[in-house]
C-alpha cells in the first residue's frame, strides 16, 4: 500500500489568523474534503486523474489546538484513547463551558458600547490581520430558536455524524446561517463549534 494513504493535503492553500474565523473555515474545509464535498480543480492527494473523490472512512475527528496543548494540559495519545473509549462511538466530546451568553433581538441601530443588543466586536480579516471596525449586532435566529451562544475549548473530538452535519452547510440550516454571523466574530473558534452543537 502507499506509505502516505492516511496523509492528505487540501487542494487549495488557506491563510489563517489566530482568533479569526479563518481558523474555523480551515476546519470546515478539512471536513468538506473528508466527505468529498469540497470543490477541487485538480486530483486530490492519492487519487489519479479523472478518479472521483470518495469520502474518507473514519469514526471520529480529533482537533487539537496548539493553544490548548501548550497553555493548559499536555494532551497525549493515551488521553485521547481513554476519552474516546469512555464514551459511545457517536458521542461528541466538546468541553462546553458552563456559562452561556444570552443574546436578544437587535431593535436599536445605535452602535453603543453599552447597548445590550451588541454582543462583541465586529471584525474583518484582511492583510493577514484582524481589524475591529464596529460592534456586532447580537444573534437572534428565531427560525432555529438560537437565543444563546456557548463557548468551549479550542480542542475537541466529534463524531462522524456531527462532522458531516458541519460539512454539509445546506441553505436554511443553522450552520449555513451561523457562518454568515460568525465570520465577523472575534475569537470565533471559541464559540462556533460548541454553539452549533448546542443548537443541532
Amino acid at each position: 500500500s502507499h506509505p502516505n494513504n492516511n496523509i492528505f493535503i487540501l487542494p487549495n492553500r488557506l491563510h489563517t489568523n489566530s482568533d479569526g474565523f479563518s481558523i474555523v473555515n480551515a476546519i470546515l474545509q478539512m471536513l468538506k474534503f473528508a466527505f468529498a464535498t469540497i470543490d477541487s480543480s485538480r486530483p486530490p492527494n492519492n487519487n489519479t486523474e479523472g478518479e472521483e473523490q470518495q469520502p474518507l472512512q473514519f469514526h471520529k475527528v480529533i482537533h487539537l489546538s496548539s493553544i490548548t496543548t501548550t497553555t493548559t494540559t499536555t494532551i497525549n495519545s493515551q488521553m485521547i484513547k481513554s476519552a474516546i473509549a469512555s464514551h459511545p462511538i457517536d458521542a461528541n466530546i466538546v468541553p462546553i463551558r458552563p456559562e452561556k451568553i444570552p443574546v436578544q433581538p437587535n431593535n436599536n441601530n445605535n452602535n453603543n458600547n453599552n447597548n445590550p443588543n451588541y454582543s462583541s466586536k465586529y471584525v474583518v480579516e484582511c492583510d493577514d490581520a484582524i481589524h475591529e471596525i464596529n460592534h456586532l449586532p447580537t444573534l437572534y435566529q428565531k427560525r432555529h430558536n438560537a437565543d444563546i451562544f456557548a463557548s468551549s475549548s479550542k480542542s475537541f473530538i466529534i463524531s462522524r455524524d456531527f462532522a458531516e452535519y458541519l460539512a454539509n452547510t445546506a441553505d436554511k440550516t443553522f450552520v449555513h446561517d451561523y457562518i454568515k454571523y460568525a465570520q465577523h466574530m472575534a475569537n470565533a473558534e471559541d464559540f462556533f463549534f460548541s454553539t452549533v452543537l448546542l443548537h443541532s
